[in-house]
């Protein structure tokens, strides 16, 4: 009884250390406890009062410990768990027992959350940053440039958020997929008031629309990076078709950045193959062809000499400009293919 005081006097105001306050109190007790067992029965009210008010402290060292850590970086469910246990194997009273019913599956569901919070607090930063820029995103106006910022500056945090947790998990795609729906709803407002404006029917703010469609359909596509639950896709991709629907109307380009990309490969593809199949100095290797036809011709009043000379003057000539034109198909080739690896490098890069 004693040291049961004096461990409810150390733990008051030592939360901290309330898990090494209960298991010295259990260690220190325990042969005590056994030896009055020995004595006394264990349907002796004495016995169950000391049994316990021990058991019941030491049950208490576990919930304050838990109390106070359970929503820090440290893990002591562990430690509250092993002091309900030791409490349970004390414990003889209904009172106390149904204390120890209770605290058992709050500290063993906190156990099995473990690796979830070890999770939660590697992305921390990037959730809170994300959450407040939210939330300031709500009290500012409609525009373009609003949407735009909100898309830019949340992409890396969701990015190291998609690395730590992956793409299926929900906190991931919790956060994103608000952004998008955000962003969506910012975008629409926006396009819905600049195509409701009455001067549009006097031919009036026909470029600020265009150039609204045309901004809108930008960010629209740099969300495509962002992870989206199934019905938020859905509701992505009919605004998308939507917002592209509108700018058919105006002759704007409906490819991404991804896709004008991905065309800047295919024609520059193209080009090599031309270059590939095409014949350098054409033109000037027929007329060489042809010259040196006509050198091996007999010709009245040439003498074999000349003839020889002339043959071998129009074989020289060809036989050049045939490796000029080989060497010009290396360079070109090579230049096109450096090209093609450059836009191909910058396709990599892209996201939307």
């Amino acid at each position: 009884r004693k040291r049961k005081k004096e461990s409810k006097k150390e733990r008051n105001g030592n939360d901290a250390k309330a898990g090494a306050i209960g298991n010295d109190l259990y260690d220190s007790t325990k042969s005590e406890l056994a030896l009055l067992k020995s004595i006394l029965l264990t349907s002796d009210f004495t016995f169950i009062s000391i049994s316990d008010k021990l058991a019941n402290e030491i049950l208490q060292c576990g919930i304050t410990l838990f109390n106070h850590f359970h929503e820090k970086e440290n893990e002591v469910g562990e430690i509250a768990l092993e002091l309900n246990n030791k409490a349970s194997l004390i414990a003889l009273g209904n009172i106390v027992k149904e204390r120890i019913n209770e605290s058992t599956p709050i500290v063993k569901r906190y156990i099995s959350d473990r690796p979830e919070r070890e999770k939660i607090r590697k992305v921390k930063n990037e959730v809170e940053f994300i959450s407040k820029r939210l939330e300031r995103f709500q009290t500012l106006s409609d525009t373009i440039k609003n949407a735009k910022d909100l898309v830019e500056e949340c992409k890396p945090k969701i990015k190291k958020i998609k690395t730590e947790v992956g793409v299926t998990d929900d906190l991931y795609l919790g956060l994103s997929s608000t952004i998008v729906q955000n962003v969506q709803q910012m975008l629409v407002a926006v396009v819905n008031e600049q195509v409701g404006n009455p001067m549009l029917q006097h031919g009036l703010g026909i470029t600020s629309l265009k150039t609204t469609i045309t901004n809108a359909l930008e960010v629209t596509f740099m969300l495509e990076f962002f992870g989206m639950y199934n019905d938020i896709r859905l509701h992505y991709n009919k605004n998308l078709a939507g917002i592209k629907s509108l700018a058919q109307q105006f002759n704007i380009s409906i490819l991404s950045p991804k896709e004008q990309i991905q065309q800047e490969v295919r024609l520059a593809e193209n080009r090599l193959k031309e270059i590939e199949n095409r014949v350098f100095f054409q033109n000037e290797i027929i007329n060489a062809q042809d010259e040196l036809s006509r050198a091996k011709e007999w010709q009245f009043l040439r003498s074999e000499s000349d003839r020889i000379q002339q043959i071998s003057s129009a074989e020289s000539k060809l036989k050049q400009l045939l490796i000029n034109g080989k060497n010009e198909k290396i360079q070109q080739t090579k230049l096109q293919q450096n090209k093609i690896n450059t836009i191909k490098t910058k396709l990599q890069l892209i996201n939307f």
